[in-house]
């Protein structure tokens, strides 16, 4: 029977090949594979060891690979030993499975097939450098302590051999059984992971060298696959915790008690549709807040927009909010209309940051919206109907605008149904660490940056400063440290010259402290250090300076010359 390994970029297989031909070509999402049931547009066919492709023929000769539309054929010898065979099916396997259960119950099913015997195990070693079975076949399975313990320090395959005597039953005979055991260490980055251990219960014979080398050739392929997968399990774990570590995947930075009392907030309001005022500073995660909320909600899988009312001009936000009509007659309008965010939230939620910011007659429509689930797009006559829920923030007092006449007090009342307030950085201090580590992880610069340790002088210098702008001026002291620092380690020398010496800009009080400025720096010479720092972290390289700066070297030379800024001797 002709035995041929196929690779694809998706994995392979071992396939034996009996009297019915093998089609090779793409399937029906168009990756090359092979096989009657998936191939639907045909390239090519294996028949009796020969490749046939339209009226040309070749034969494959053994250990000779061949190339065919994303393919790569290779014919196995005719009597390849069946312990080969079995090394090469299993190998393609083991990257495929979905859980380390299902790699240890390929590979212990494997064992026991080639070896004939009954019983195998995989031990994996603890935190206490115990040994532990992961998986097992047979009944009775126990490790031989010192077989074990040799094959990890030693980290070589070995195989023995212990007689037991046993006295028959019923009669004066004593026999002799001769139990072989073979021990093969799992290993990665040179370091033993584990065992794949099996005695010859269920077969007559002891386990030969052959064998041995098998299941080691086993083991190493095990391990490989193990690592592969602990380590994918470790990033894919790690990845959702930082995700949700800052609100990106669902959860929030909660090792404050204050950042718990918000997520409680959260879990009670998501299930309702009622309208939810989020209140904090500016760059304290508001929009994180109203994902957050959107995410756990019925609405969850469905539009979310969010709209900062404040960075549109007065002219453009009302048309941006409830659209315009089909034949407006606005200037450079679309004479199609066009919907607004409001429609196009239809279903889902939309979230207004700085609401405090909406100009009287903006005011009236939201209104209308709340009240009767219609908007009216300019210059349109019929009301449109949307289903949406809405989340509001501000990082201003609205009673006060209120009292001041700036805000419809109808329309405050309709959207303070339910109020969470975020609190500053500077009052959950235990949630610096966390998103700092978040946006070293998690920076879109060069890889390499995103492996920087922090150190401890940086860490207390972070701890120590009030962030008066929050968790945003946070991730750009982080994002410019990544940038300056020597790509290792951030040191406290890599922050902010505010940030290390703790010198806040225009710091907002605590409650029940009203503190006092501390002489501050004049923005000249705030952008004097930060431009010799760039100029100095690059070797003056003009060029590389402007690009971190975000001006351009004319800008860049003048700078210079007005600071009187000269490169080192």
């Amino acid at each position: 029977m002709v035995k041929l390994e196929i690779k694809s970029a998706a994995g392979g297989a071992l396939v034996e090949l009996g009297n019915v031909p093998l089609p090779l070509g793409f399937d029906a999402d168009g990756a090359a594979n092979w096989g009657a049931g998936r191939v639907v547009n045909r390239v090519a066919v294996v028949e009796n060891g020969v490749l046939k492709t339209g009226d040309r023929e070749q034969p494959l000769e053994p250990g000779v690979p061949v190339e065919i539309g994303g393919l790569t054929l290779t014919r196995l010898p005719d009597d390849l030993d069946p312990r080969t065979a079995a090394l090469n099916e299993i190998g393609p396997k083991l990257w495929s499975v979905a859980s380390a259960e299902e790699l240890f119950d390929c590979v212990l099913d494997t064992l026991v097939k080639v070896l004939g015997a009954d019983r195998a195990a995989i031990a994996l070693l603890d935190e206490d450098h115990e040994l532990g079975v992961r998986g097992a076949r047979g009944e009775g399975v126990t490790l031989n302590p010192a077989i074990t313990r040799a094959a990890v320090e030693s980290g070589a395959a070995l195989l023995t051999s212990e007689a037991a005597v046993r006295e028959d039953a019923g009669d004066d005979e004593i026999s002799i059984d001769v139990r072989s055991i073979l021990c093969a260490p799992l290993r990665s980055d040179g370091e033993t992971q584990g065992v794949l251990y099996a005695d010859n219960e269920g077969r007559e014979s002891s386990f030969s060298n052959e064998e041995l080398d098998f299941a080691s050739g086993l083991a190493h392929l095990a391990s490989f696959a193990l690592a592969g997968f602990s380590q994918t399990s470790r990033l894919r774990e790690e990845n959702t915790l930082l995700r949700r570590q800052l609100g990106l995947d669902g959860g929030l930075v909660r090792a404050a008690p204050s950042m718990e009392e918000v997520f409680s907030r959260i879990e009670k309001v998501a299930g309702f549709d009622a309208t939810v005022l989020i209140t904090g500073e500016s760059g304290v995660g508001k929009e994180v807040v109203a994902r957050e909320i959107h995410a756990r909600s019925p609405r969850r899988n469905e539009t979310f927009i969010a709209l900062n009312c404040a960075a549109i001009p007065d002219t453009l936000l009302e048309s941006e909010l409830f659209g315009y009509a089909p034949q407006s007659g606005i200037s450079g309008a679309d004479p199609k209309g066009r919907a607004g965010k409001f429609e196009a939230a239809h279903g889902g939620t939309i979230f207004l940051d700085e609401i405090g910011e909406l100009k009287q007659e903006l005011q009236a429509k939201l209104l209308r919206v709340l009240q009767d689930k219609k908007v009216d797009r300019l210059g349109g006559t019929d009301a449109v109907d949307v289903d949406v829920r809405i989340l509001i923030a501000t990082n201003q007092d609205l009673e006060a605008l209120v009292a001041g006449g700036q805000f419809r007090e109808d329309l405050y009342y309709r959207l303070n149904v339910v109020s969470i307030e975020v609190p500053p950085l500077r009052a959950r201090r235990e949630d610096i660490p966390l998103l700092a580590e978040f946006f070293i992880r998690t920076y879109a610069g060069p890889e390499t940056l995103r492996k920087t340790k922090l150190s401890d002088a940086a860490s207390r210098a972070l701890l120590a400063y009030d962030w008066p702008g929050n968790v945003r001026e946070l991730k750009n002291c982080i994002e410019q440290a990544l940038i300056l620092g020597d790509g290792k380690t951030i040191r406290r020398t890599d922050l902010a010259p505010n940030v290390r010496t703790g010198k806040a800009r225009a710091l907002p009080p605590m409650p029940g402290d009203p503190g006092e400025p501390e002489d501050l720096p004049s923005m000249p010479e705030v952008e004097s250090e930060h431009i010799a720092r760039v100029l100095a972290a690059t070797g003056w390289n003009k060029a590389r300076s402007s690009r971190i700066l975000g001006i351009s070297k004319p800008t860049l030379y003048e700078k210079i010359r007005t600071y009187d800024l000269t490169p080192p001797t």
